[in-house]
């Protein structure tokens, strides 16, 4: 395809999956045409959807070798079909450019993404009730990658899903991130050491250790987003890697001064989290190691149990 004179090969925006005979068709028109950054006008940057069958389609997906040369995935993949067990058809990929949705995969009961160490636009795990594991990063490329890069992370409605293994380097989530409905993974430990999202942050915990040695490793200032939502659904939960957010960090300078015309006191700046909300099921113990967040952060814990959790009730109940 590179020789002089050749013609580009024209390629479909979306390629469907969903049957083994549309695999072996894709990878006869992509299997060679790999993305070359030296020669960007070449290769294969559309989009696959990996379905469920329709019509004649009914000879299930067994092969999908097509991805075998690709370290870079530029076009969106989905991944919404009944055929799918777990993702080793993927464990060359480093990189997915434009998104990656997992969606409804009634029989997925792994996701094995041990070399990816960036999910741009998007990253979806929805409705997968088998599911049980999720691995992203955990064999990537440490002295290429020093984050795993999750734009716009959602997690959700996983019945099975206990565990979600740690990655080599700390997970960045770029835009939003979410992780509601889940009621088995009450281990995050892959949460102890990473970056908020700038936007949104919702979570939900079950009785969820974050850090089951007690240390909040690496995390010397954890930047908090426009807004971040805490749930808890159930109590016991390890809120001890929260224990020192902030708000963006901004350099002290004299001239400085905040919207409503106070200067700085501090190089902290206060002012651009809007909401930053820990509710439910809450016992005032569990959230002693919060005082000094409560102080820097518009921090509201809001309790089930007790009521309202302020900085004076923190101060009065817990151990100096």
């Amino acid at each position: 395809m590179s020789c002089e004179g050749d013609e580009l090969v024209t390629f479909e925006n979306v390629y469907t999956i969903s049957c083994q005979s549309e695999a072996d068709m894709v990878k006869s028109i992509i299997g060679d045409a790999i993305y070359n950054l030296d020669d960007p006008e070449v290769g294969f940057k559309g989009d696959i959807e990996i379905l469920n069958p329709t019509g004649n389609c009914n000879d299930p997906i067994v092969d999908l070798s097509l991805f075998d040369n690709y370290r870079f995935w530029l076009g969106n993949l989905k991944i919404e079909s009944d055929d799918i067990t777990d993702l080793s058809f993927l464990k060359n990929i480093e990189q997915f450019r434009n998104g990656l949705e997992i969606v409804n995969c009634s029989n997925l009961t792994i996701i094995n993404l041990k070399k990816v160490a960036v999910v741009a636009s998007k990253c979806i795990i929805d409705n997968n009730p088998k599911l049980t594991s999720i691995d992203i990063g955990s064999n990537m490329l440490d002295d290429v990658y020093d984050e795993v890069l999750l734009d716009s992370m959602i997690v959700t409605n996983n019945a099975e899903l206990t565990t979600w293994v740690k990655s080599l380097q700390p997970i960045d989530f770029l835009f939003h991130a979410t992780v509601t409905g889940n009621p088995k993974l009450t281990s995050l430990e892959s949460f102890s050491e990473l970056s908020m999202p700038s936007r949104d942050f919702t979570l939900e915990l079950f009785g969820t250790t974050v850090n089951p040695d007690g240390k909040n490793p690496g995390v010397d200032s954890l930047t908090m987003p426009r807004r971040t939502r805490i749930v808890a659904t159930n109590g016991g939960n390890d809120y001890s890697w929260l224990n020192r957010a902030k708000d963006r960090i901004v350099y002290n300078l004299p001239t400085y001064t905040r919207y409503n015309g106070e200067t700085f006191v501090d190089s902290i700046l206060v002012d651009f989290i809007q909401d930053f909300d820990i509710i439910g099921e809450i016992e005032i113990e569990e959230v002693c190691d919060l005082l000094g967040t409560i102080q820097a952060t518009p921090l509201a814990i809001n309790s089930s149990n007790v009521g309202s959790i302020t900085e004076q009730i923190i101060m009065d109940n817990c151990p100096e």
